[in-house]
């Protein structure tokens, strides 16, 4: 993978690149600015008299996201793996493993990930189905204090990625890391 010829960069800044990428890619498939707005609106809508109503709103605030989430799996999974350095080198070092094992073994990777989010879901979902009222209307408002917190997190995160990407973007070797990352997409598709 990393040819001795200097067609990709050192390991250290590789992985600096294929972190940033994954970020990118990660904040564009999951938006954190998307998870604060319904916050917000679960924060509000907890007050809600009627109380059933205020639990609807608790539900559907725990659930969306876990839902958006399994709807996004795929891209998730893909996201992960192809800006992986590990998994890359293992695979190159394993010369008996085929492309269609490391896409299998993305799919598997996917539906670990989706179990890991239905289990969490489901339990937080019969959480908030069994705490009192009370507790809700104090943990939704500062569950959407958090994700205002990641949003602010997030764009942190996306700026340091785009001036990673950037600053790579301007060397030589950049277009042996975008033949490279293809590679890995074409492999893993």
């Amino acid at each position: 993978m990393i040819n001795s010829d200097g067609s990709l960069p050192d390991r250290e800044t590789l992985t600096e690149l294929m972190e940033a990428e994954r970020t990118r890619a990660l904040l564009g498939i999951m938006p954190p600015w998307a998870y604060f707005v319904l916050s917000l609106l679960c924060a509000a809508g907890v007050w809600l008299p009627n109380e059933t109503a205020a639990t609807a709103v608790a539900v559907t605030g725990i659930f969306v996201p876990g839902l958006h989430m399994l709807l996004r799996i795929r891209p998730l999974a893909a996201a992960v793996t192809v800006y992986d350095l590990d998994d890359a080198e293992e695979a190159e070092a394993d010369r008996d493993s085929t492309p269609a094992d490391e896409a299998a073994a993305q799919q598997m990777a996917a539906r670990m990930i989706g179990g890991v989010i239905l289990v969490v879901s489901v339990v937080l979902v019969l959480a908030a189905l069994l705490v009192p009222m009370s507790w809700l209307r104090t943990a939704l408002p500062l569950a959407c204090l958090w994700f205002a917190l990641d949003l602010y997190r997030a764009r942190l995160r996306r700026r340091h990625a785009d001036e990673v990407i950037s600053r790579a973007a301007g060397q030589d070797w950049y277009p042996a890391y975008t033949r490279f990352i293809e590679a890995r997409r074409t492999v893993l598709a």
